[in-house]
């Protein structure tokens, strides 16, 4: 029963769905809705207005976190009410243009856009995305509940135009949405974390020089440093152009590893830096791959110094996802 005190009770006939009006108590709004297997249910519409404005409210605040946006509680109430009054709406007749497919993407467009700040379209896109998938989370942890529960036998539902209302009570609402935020959160954090993992962003420093580069994490990358035993970060060789001496560049392209090192002369500071490091892969076996000690790299914001930078002289990804290789030791130093 709803503390709202509007005294017109809507009833929708059967027939021809249209409504007609008559006066009930001071304590309710509400419509009667013909349910299959017989009888009627009484849809209070300030019950599902609070419903869904609630619903609307947490998911566009988990939205809001996941996609990092700067959360404004103004705009995230307007976004839930224009929601809430949507889902009201749904339930009269005769109003066929919020009926469909388009109308219905075009009114989370706008809630989305009411809740939120935008001056991009692809932020946007990926937020309207994100709303997608919680309100999808948040669905199926509610039929979860109602099966596992066998609450959709004890209480009645009525569907109406895509808009759903259930007649059971506050605290499976606020479970569902508890439920439905931590699966949520826990879901988006978990792929999230999975796919930094993946890629990192890697800075390397040599001789006051800086270069970026998106490194895969390999975790069958064991190489060593067999001086310092540190690990190892593989870079293409055209990645690492820029940030060589050109004497170094050119003895990192010969193919004759050994001799190649003796072909720098001029600068014995500069010998001191290359380093031969054995290898088993990379469509070897057996051999030697050539690099150089950097200064130092950075990774998720810290510093590592002397770290080697094996050379590696074809492409690492056929895709260009990435142009170099770290192991995960490297990432928990």
């Amino acid at each position: 029963m709803s503390i709202y005190a509007i005294c017109t009770h809507i009833i929708f006939n059967t027939n021809n769905f249209l409504p007609y009006f008559i006066f009930r108590p001071f304590y309710y709004i509400g419509c009667d809705i013909f349910i299959q297997g017989g009888g009627f249910l009484t849809i209070y519409i300030d019950v599902l207005f609070t419903v869904n404005f609630v619903i609307n409210f947490v998911l566009l605040i988990l939205t809001g976190k996941i996609s990092k946006i700067k959360l404004n509680k103004i705009r995230i109430f307007f976004g839930a009410f224009s929601g809430a009054l949507y889902a009201v709406f749904m339930f009269f007749p005769n109003i066929r243009m919020f009926y469909g497919v388009l109308a219905k993407f075009c009114v989370s467009l706008i809630i989305v856009f009411v809740s939120f700040k935008f001056t991009r379209w692809i932020p946007f896109l990926k937020t309207v995305f994100i709303f997608y998938v919680s309100s999808f989370v948040f669905g199926g942890v509610v039929l979860g509940i109602f099966y596992f529960t066998n609450a959709g036998l004890k209480y009645k539902s009525a569907l109406n135009n895509g808009i759903f209302y259930f007649n059971f009570p506050w605290k499976i609402l606020f479970l569902s949405v508890g439920i439905a935020y931590i699966v949520a959160k826990v879901g988006f954090n978990t792929y999230k974390k999975q796919k930094n993992i993946m890629y990192e962003e890697i800075k390397i420093n040599f001789y006051n020089n800086e270069i970026t580069l998106n490194a895969l994490v390999d975790t069958g990358n064991m190489l060593s440093d067999p001086i310092e035993n540190t690990p190892v970060v593989i870079a293409e060789l055209d990645s690492v152009k820029e940030l060589l001496p050109s004497e170094m560049f050119e003895c990192l392209t010969k193919s004759d590893t050994i001799n190649a090192l003796s072909d720098i002369k001029n600068d014995v500071l500069l010998k001191t830096k290359l380093r031969l490091i054995p290898f088993s892969s990379l469509g070897k076996s057996n051999g030697m791959l050539i690099g150089f000690k950097s200064d130092f790299v950075i990774v998720r914001e810290k510093i590592i110094e002397n770290v080697c930078i094996g050379v590696y002289d074809k492409k690492l990804s056929s895709s260009d996802l990435y142009n170099a290789l770290i192991s995960p030791e490297l990432i928990n130093l």
